[in-house]
């Protein structure tokens, strides 16, 4: 096993205390209960219908409709490399690319189905998310029992404060959903949960960084590593990419004050990691401008920010003591890799904050990771050479990491036990979306709510209605269908909805009311049926 040291210390004692021999034990442990939390909805959802019989989807998330969206990328990535937008029956445009999706695209063209081929994205953000922060706990905490203690509270942090309010509030209170929204994107487990590429993303931040010190220390490839880092972390998710950027600049600047290096030296270590990822975040910019799908999301998602007292209120256990660590004095500011981790959650703060892009909140990803490890560096100047007794780690932990932890696997109890998403597939829907996917009639297909998101990715074909951020008039479109399917609209009425270019199919999921099927029979004829699942076939489409 590869001997791991701290390069530097901010409490000076790195020489003393720097981890010798083999990787502790306890940091095995740490791996595979990062791996148990990463595949435990997957799994727990294939076990469910083992029991109570049905198909998973692929869908492992609190919203279901985000990683079958990546599901339908990558299956579409597979034949043409790019993804356009499926939820509408416009015009195709074939120009997001995205390289984890093409990579698990390419798994799905070699013959794994989609569920494993996106599942396979998993040990990858597991391996991004572990060796980026054990990498930055080694880097900056001496002391074994403060990096097991570090470790478990970067790695599993989970806001109290959103459990607290999940508790206590009503399901429908401003502040329950405020303090949900602002403590998942500050915990790994709904990074691993849907949405792995995003765990890429935020695990290429410290590994990154940990590469672009030992480069400006004079090793060129550890500039090029930080620098593939940089563009990866900024494809798959820009907001990291823009934090990592931001974190290296205002470093840079501090740092050529108080250093000897020639500006000719900072510049060749760290204008690659500055300049390379701009390729990527300028692509996303030229697809929010060009792409009318893109446009349509980007406004979609053009959210108001948190109220300070969110950010406040989720960050507060971690960044209260982190605050402590930014004092001068002793090695707290002694080395770029020690002004790096401070300047981290203000990159991410100031990449939050920033007028540009749409979305913020996913700039808040990750930043527990530093602020877990200022705060564990806080503490050591506290507790001085005394040791961190196992009992007080413990408290830590549990106040920290368990409550949070316990509502958040309740919630996602209860959102697949309320059948609202689309995490199941009965077999009868199954054999449909197969029929769908092999038969060589062209047409787009027009279905409810609960299956309109998953048409994309089971049947290449598009979908009337999908994602809100990507379907054209989503709640308009979705208040039609919800009149078509009950029998409230007249025949003339279903017609003018229906019969429309790109339109072919549509799917009846056994949720409809009887007056739907009288209300489309004139130009509607049935092609597949099994159970009280329904392929019609509508007629009269205009020719494109």
């Amino acid at each position: 096993m590869t001997q791991v040291t701290a390069l530097s210390s901010d409490d000076g004692l790195a020489s003393n205390l720097a981890p010798q021999g083999r990787r502790d034990w306890f940091e095995w442990v740490v791996l595979f209960a990062l791996s148990a939390l990463a595949f435990a909805v997957l799994g727990g959802l294939f076990l469910r219908t083992i029991v109570k019989g049905g198909v998973v989807t692929g869908g492992d998330g609190f919203l279901v409709v985000d990683p079958l969206q990546y599901l339908n990328w990558l299956r579409q990535s597979s034949q043409h490399l790019a993804a356009a937008n499926l939820y509408d029956f416009g015009p195709l445009n074939y120009t997001f690319v995205h390289p984890g999706i093409l990579l698990s695209g390419l798994a799905y063209r070699l013959g794994a189905g989609l569920v494993l081929s996106y599942a396979l994205a998993k040990p990858f953000a597991i391996a991004a998310l572990f060796f980026g922060v054990m990498g930055m706990v080694h880097r900056h905490i001496p002391r074994q029992s403060d990096r097991r203690v570090a470790t478990v509270v970067a790695l599993f942090y989970c806001a109290p404060a959103a459990a607290v309010a999940g508790w206590m509030l009503e399901p429908g209170a401003a502040a329950k959903f405020q303090l949900d929204f602002a403590g998942g994107e500050t915990w790994t487990g709904s990074y691993l949960w849907g949405y792995v590429f995003s765990a890429v993303a935020v695990g290429l931040v410290p590994l990154g960084l940990l590469a672009w010190e030992r480069g400006r220390d004079g090793q060129p490839k550890m500039v090029v590593l930080a620098a593939a880092c940089a563009v990866f972390a900024a494809w798959l998710q820009p907001w990291q990419g823009a934090t990592l950027m931001v974190a290296i600049a205002v470093t840079e600047a501090i740092r050529f004050r108080s250093e000897t290096r020639s500006l000719g030296a900072v510049v060749k270590s760290a204008a690659p990691v500055l300049v390379a990822p701009l390729v990527p975040l300028i692509y996303y910019f030229v697809l929010s401008k060009t792409d009318p799908a893109w446009e349509l999301a980007g406004k979609a998602n053009d959210l108001p920010r948190w109220s300070v007292w969110v950010l406040v209120a989720t960050l507060a256990p971690l960044a209260i003591p982190a605050v402590w660590s930014y004092r001068r004095g002793g090695d707290r500011w002694a080395s770029a890799g020690s002004v790096a981790l401070r300047m981290w959650p203000i990159a991410a703060l100031l990449v939050y904050y920033a007028p540009l892009g749409t979305f913020p909140f996913h700039a808040v990803q990750g930043i527990q990771f530093p602020l877990a490890v200022l705060a564990v560096l806080a503490l050591r100047d506290v507790l001085k050479a005394k040791p961190l007794g196992l009992l007080l780690g413990v408290v830590l932990v549990g106040v920290l990491v368990v409550p949070g932890t316990a509502y958040r696997v309740a919630q996602m109890r209860d959102a697949v036990n309320a059948g609202l998403q689309p995490f199941f597939l009965t077999s009868d829907e199954q054999s449909a979306l197969r029929w769908l996917d092999d038969n060589p009639q062209p047409g787009g297909v027009v279905t409810e709510n609960y299956l309109a998101t998953v048409i994309p990715a089971y049947t290449g074909r598009q979908s009337w209605l999908g994602a809100d951020s990507w379907t054209p008039q989503s709640p308009v479109r979705r208040k039609q269908l919800d009149r078509l399917f009950a029998g409230q609209l007249t025949v003339a009425q279903a017609r003018e909805l229906l019969v429309r270019k790109g339109a072919g199919f549509i799917l009846e999921d056994c949720r409809a009311k009887p007056g739907f099927f009288a209300t489309v029979r004139t130009f509607t004829s049935a092609v597949w049926k099994r159970g009280c699942v329904t392929v019609l076939r509508i007629s009269g489409i205009p020719a494109e």
